[in-house]
């Protein structure tokens, strides 16, 4: 009864076009700017808060991500290009799910849209997670391929917390390694989190990928990652995910330099 009833608030956010965008910083801590904006969905639906954690896997069951994703990304671009007037001159980074990988992407009108807004294709890029490059490795590595060609970045989600092989980062053009928040929690308590840690930027070092670190909440946390080089931070010490009229000053803010 409660999988139904939640079944239907989606549907009915999706009809009433109830999703919106919010957005959370990605901030350098060698220059103290923000460098990138990643794009995360919520729901507005007044009868019972959903998390994304709730409805974006039924979203992706019911096959209406894509179109979701969509009006997401269109909403981001205009959003972006505002931000690019303001002075702005980061990225945008979108989550994909492995159903935008079942179909060929329309490559041609995202860079009308760019070219549209007057925006550079470094200020858009994607997000996969692991179970992509497990669920289709053929269609996976031609999308991924078409991506880059187009002049695309792309970064690997939530690295560690799935099953795949290490032999997938020298398959697939991945550009970004994302350390996943359940390993920057158990910094300063865990020592087998904080080696894997280090062991990970180091071999995003080695591949010539860069290195974002997620879910920084503590001062400890960045001073650790400042210490092993990872200088690419995202999390709740810096900022909670905000609207588009917060994200308008975010994106030019000035961060507090870690002493």
């Amino acid at each position: 009864k409660q999988r139904l009833s939640v079944e239907n608030l989606v549907k009915k956010a999706y009809q009433n076009e109830l999703f919106f965008n919010v957005y959370q910083p990605i901030v350098n801590i060698h220059t103290n700017q923000t460098e990138g904006m990643e794009l995360l969905l919520r729901c507005a639906i007044s009868e019972q808060p959903l998390s994304p954690a709730d409805f974006i896997p039924i979203l992706e069951e019911m096959r209406l991500i894509v179109e979701v994703t969509r009006k997401s990304v269109l909403a981001g671009i205009k959003h972006l290009a505002q931000w690019y007037e303001s002075g702005y001159r980061g990225y945008l980074s979108v989550n994909l799910s492995a159903l935008h990988f079942s179909a060929s992407f329309d490559l041609k009108i995202l860079s009308r849209l760019l070219q549209h807004h007057n925006l550079p294709k470094s200020a858009l890029r994607f997000e996969v997670t692991e179970s992509i490059l497990m669920s289709d490795k053929d269609t996976a590595l031609k999308q991924f391929n078409a991506l880059r060609e187009e002049g695309y970045l792309l970064a690997l989600d939530d690295f560690g917390t799935g099953y795949s092989s290490l032999s997938y980062l020298k398959m697939f053009p991945l550009d970004v390694l994302k350390i996943d928040k359940s390993f920057t929690d158990d910094i300063g308590t865990s020592k087998s989190d904080e080696s894997l840690i280090i062991t990970t930027i180091g071999m995003a070092k080695n591949l010539e990928m860069d290195c974002i670190a997620e879910g920084i909440e503590t001062l400890e946390q960045v001073k650790f990652l400042q210490q092993q080089d990872c200088f690419r931070l995202q999390g709740y010490y810096f900022s909670k995910p905000v609207t588009e009229d917060f994200a308008k000053t975010v994106v030019l803010k000035n961060w507090d330099p870690i002493e």
